[in-house]
């Protein structure tokens, strides 16, 4: 078997070969001539390999740095080596690989190259065991793949699982990497851990709550994006007689863990906040020099080296309402965070970097009631940002607004010169002016919404609710000169529409149009040519949905569901996450879509070959390593 792999060498600790460094030219390699006589399962599933206590590599494993995950899931560090039974034996079958590629003892698969396993032909970085590793990805295109093995494991007081992991090379943004022992995600990487894994590291973690006696399945899985590449090697479960002990480490904060939920870290700082009231507008000057770094935001974006000086700042919200919190006009590039209270392990409730890639301050939306007060943090982008800034909450308001009433079509002349900036919508709009409206639909359908002008780039947004409300946000758009989007209205609903500039200097005249564009038709839980389906508040919720909610998979953007034809994948979304209670789909949906919050997916096949090897598919929830498993391991046929 012939497979070619990009070669990449930015972040690869020192495993290449200089000639090997460069552009993007192929290597090639031949792994017919190390594999084994072995073949894998015809579904590419996991095997049940006949287990030899014995069995291990004869590779000289390298020094290297480790990371210990307990059963709870908290991390802990030791320069000792980590814990270690008294008696170790090992019970996974070619533990390294060395069998070679297409070895019957694991099941493998990778979308990119049919086989995940690699040795010095693929042009990688040298194996941390012996001659064979896992590299999933360096296709420039994706890759989802990743290894399985069904083990017996007998009953014992104490087990742990341990391997090696290289993140070589950091995707597009959706990288992730699990390990699942009977789909139970017991650890997980993605892109923002590319610096704790630059070079092979071993992963140690408690395993014990599975050693009773029975069959477990060990999937390993990853999904890498563009050019990513994600490496595994010797990978070690290691059982202790009854009686043996484990060795004690130091724990440390669990920022590695699949099971880590909480948004911020505490880094050993103690956050403290200025009270500001509870008015708006707010202008709250302040400077973050000398702060200290308290927090470290989910959202910041690609910095390097963690989060800079942060200042905290309570704020009550004096009535219910959506508020805007910016830092617009601030020479500081800034993060934005609002905790729901000031303590740096606070609970995340919004968090923005950077407004767009060249405006560098902050900018969030939430939905708050009368009395409830916040945290709101001022962060420095990294430990060099320090400066002056200006923390602005300003309450989002639809009044007063335009009334276009109840006709179609609509075209109506306008201008935002010195309208104000009340508004901003998902796709634009931060620091420019803008206009509200009302309208009415006289009949349900789908309605293109557009503005136009020849002296500013528009930005133009439809609400069901309050505008400028992101949970209420049915549709945006933005260009240069002609912004427009279609949207599912029910007859008589009202809606509100803005008409913004995308900047301060985006001011002058425009038109806004509103035109029907189609009738609402079909079933909802089926696929059909025609935009949209026949209940109104089904397409305009399937139309108007996060597609980010969904993970990396999703294969199309909800939107073209009112522009294009109602797919089986929009019947998924309808079916799966807005009510479309009638549909005779499987709960899940499309086997294509994951993360859809029920189990299970509707190709019975593909269904139940994932959830015969992964249980949590159809216990708990079809989420995008579901998805991943039935194309890889399942035949499953998504775009």
């Amino acid at each position: 078997m012939m497979r070619i792999k990009l070669r990449h060498c930015s972040l690869f600790a020192g495993s290449f070969l200089l000639a090997a460094c460069g552009d993007d030219s192929p290597a090639t390699q031949d792994t017919d001539a190390s594999s084994s006589s072995g073949s894998a399962d015809s579904s590419g599933g996991p095997t049940d390999p006949t287990i030899d206590p014995d069995s291990s590599s004869s590779g000289n494993p390298t020094t290297s740095p480790e990371t210990t995950v307990d059963s709870s899931g908290s991390e802990s560090s030791s320069s000792s080596g980590g814990g270690t039974c008294l008696i170790p034996t090992t019970i996974l079958a070619d533990p390294s690989f060395e069998a070679g590629a297409d070895a019957s003892e694991w099941g493998e698969a990778s979308s990119a190259f049919g086989t995940p396993l690699c040795d010095a032909g693929c042009g990688g970085p040298d194996a941390q065991d012996g001659s064979w590793y896992v590299w999933l990805g360096g296709s420039g295109g994706g890759d989802i793949g990743g290894v399985s093995q069904e083990v017996t494991i007998g009953e014992a007081d104490s087990l742990e699982l341990s391997f090696y992991f290289q993140y070589g090379l950091e995707g597009n943004g959706s990288d992730v990497f699990q390990l699942q022992i009977d789909g139970d995600v017991l650890w997980e990487v993605t892109n923002a851990d590319v610096a704790d894994f630059a070079e092979w590291t071993q992963v140690t973690i408690d395993v014990s709550a599975y050693a009773d006696g029975g069959d477990h399945d060990i999937d390993f899985t990853g999904i890498a994006s563009g050019n990513a590449n994600l490496f595994l090697d010797n990978i070690q479960l290691e059982t202790c007689g009854a009686g043996a002990a484990i060795t004690e480490s130091d724990t440390v904060d669990p920022a590695m863990t699949g099971g880590d939920t909480d948004a911020t870290t505490d880094t050993g700082g103690m956050l403290t906040c200025e009270d500001i009231g509870n008015t708006v507008p707010v202008a709250q000057d302040g400077n973050n020099g000398g702060a200290g770094d308290d927090i470290v935001p989910s959202c910041l974006i690609g910095n390097g080296d963690g989060a800079g000086e942060d200042v905290g700042y309570t704020w009550t919200a004096p009535a219910d309402g959506t508020y805007r919190f910016d830092t617009l006009g601030s020479p500081l590039d800034t993060v934005i965070v609002i905790l729901d209270t000031c303590d740096s392990g606070g609970t995340e409730l919004a968090c923005n970097d950077d407004v767009s890639g060249d405006v560098f301050q902050s900018v969030v939306t939430l939905p708050m009631t009368a009395g409830q007060t916040v945290a709101v943090v001022v962060d420095g982008w990294n430990a060099a940002a320090v400066d002056d800034f200006t923390l602005n909450i300003n309450q989002l308001s639809c009044d007063p607004p335009i009334d276009l009433g109840n006709n179609e079509p609509v075209n109506q002349d306008g201008d935002n010169t010195g309208a104000g900036d009340d508004v901003a919508a998902s796709c634009g709009g931060i620091g420019g002016e803008d206009v509200v409206y009302t309208w009415q639909a006289p009949d349900a359908g789908i309605y293109s919404i557009s503005a136009s002008s020849l002296v500013l780039a528009p930005v133009v947004s439809a609400y069901s609710g309050t505008c400028g409300d992101p949970g209420s946000e049915l549709g945006c758009a933005t260009d240069n000169n002609l912004a427009a989007f279609n949207v599912v209205v029910a007859a008589d609903q009202q809606i509100s529409i803005v008409v913004d500039g995308v900047t301060a200097d985006d001011i002058g005249a425009y038109e806004l149009a509103i035109t029907q564009t189609g009738m609402l038709s079909g079933d909802c839980c089926a696929a059909d040519d025609s935009a949209g389906c026949e209940d109104a508040t089904i397409s305009q919720c399937t139309c108007a949905f996060d597609a980010s909610d969904l993970g990396p998979d999703v294969p199309l953007a909800p939107a073209d569901c009112c522009s294009g034809p109602w797919t089986a994948a929009c019947a998924s979304i309808a079916a799966s996450q807005c009510g479309a209670d009638a549909c005779t789909l499987t709960d899940g949906g499309s086997c294509c879509v994951g993360d859809s919050g029920a189990p299970g997916c509707d190709v019975p096949e593909v269904q139940d070959c994932v959830c015969d090897f992964d249980a949590f598919c159809c216990d708990d929830n079809w989420d995008a390593v579901c998805v991943a498993k039935g194309q890889l391991f399942c035949s499953a046929q998504c775009a």
